[in-house]
């Protein structure tokens, strides 16, 4: 008895994504497939100081003129995000403050898009994200990526998704990612961040 034409089309179509499906699991063919550990900054760090991971810069001389802040009252979802806040009374001195972390899960030889939500107050100068590639010493930066050319988060906003993309040069052995605002010119200002991710791109090898 021949088998309906339409039974066979379709019997071959659903083989066809399963095949896809399989593909995309053994390959890692996906943007979906996110690295960064705790991006939306909801884990609580072992010393109950901030969302476990992250670090921020800190100047002595500077440190009374800026506050970093685990924030549970305002995020893009969930119940947390980072905010640094800059003082109007801030000195002359040009810094770029920070929250940072290091990405030990990005492969070199890959390539990754990085994104984020930033949210903004009084922001004079954009706020940034930015990603580093660094050999094993620190020593030297072997590439690099920033959003403040393609996306400029001044003024007071809602929340803004950004995005980059990034080819991890083969020699690298610190990748770290870095979100922030620059002192003096953010005086009065102040930024959230939440919900990065950092995934490899579709074409990786």
């Amino acid at each position: 008895m021949a088998v309906p034409k339409t039974v066979v089309q379709k019997t071959a179509f659903l083989v066809g994504i399963a095949l896809t499906l399989s593909l995309i699991v053994v390959f890692g063919c996906t943007k979906s497939v996110d690295v960064l550990r705790d991006g939306g900054f909801e884990t609580q760090a072992p010393d109950q100081a901030g969302p476990v991971g992250w670090s921020v810069t800190r100047v002595p001389h500077t440190k009374d003129f800026v506050a970093f802040a685990w924030d549970d009252r305002v995020s893009h979802t969930g119940t947390r995000s980072v905010s640094i806040s800059i003082d109007e009374s801030h000195p002359d001195d040009q810094i770029d403050y920070n929250w940072n972390r290091a990405v030990p899960e990005c492969r070199p030889g890959k390539t990754y898009e990085v994104t984020g939500w930033v949210k903004a107050h009084n922001l004079k100068s954009t706020a940034f994200i930015v990603v580093q590639c660094w050999d094993n010493a620190f020593s030297k930066m072997l590439s690099f990526a920033t959003t403040q050319q393609e996306f400029q988060i001044t003024g007071t906003t809602d929340w803004v998704q950004v995005k980059i993309t990034i080819g991890i040069p083969v020699e690298t052995r610190r990748v770290m990612i870095l979100a922030g605002i620059r002192a003096p010119d953010n005086r009065g200002g102040k930024v959230w961040f939440d919900d990065f991710q950092i995934a490899p791109v579709a074409d990786n090898p």
